[in-house]
């Protein structure tokens, strides 16, 4: 799925039934959404898993300038384009 928000066009995978309970997946430095495929199957037992990947990685080009409040503001449009439900946050860096 690619989600655009203002500044940034995302690369994101969803997973999963939609009625159950979001779980949204960050990926730490110089990895992908791919980092967690081995986990979906058994996280959609229990969730609807969206996988994001941040700019600069995977699917998802960094703009020209970013800085955090953007990538903030860019990162929270794009996860309510995706589910506008609360979501338990998972990631590492």
């Amino acid at each position: 799925m690619i989600v655009t928000t203002h500044d940034i066009t995302w690369h994101t995978l969803v997973d999963g039934d939609s009625d159950a309970p979001l779980l949204l997946m960050l990926h730490g430095f110089a990895q992908s959404v791919n980092s967690f495929t081995l986990h979906v199957p058994e996280l959609t037992k229990h969730f609807r898993v969206v996988r994001i990947d941040l700019p600069g990685h995977g699917g998802t080009v960094a703009p020209a300038t970013l800085d955090w409040a953007m990538l903030c503001a860019n990162l929270h449009e794009a996860v309510a384009q995706i589910d506008s439900r609360p979501a338990h946050w998972f990631g590492y860096s």
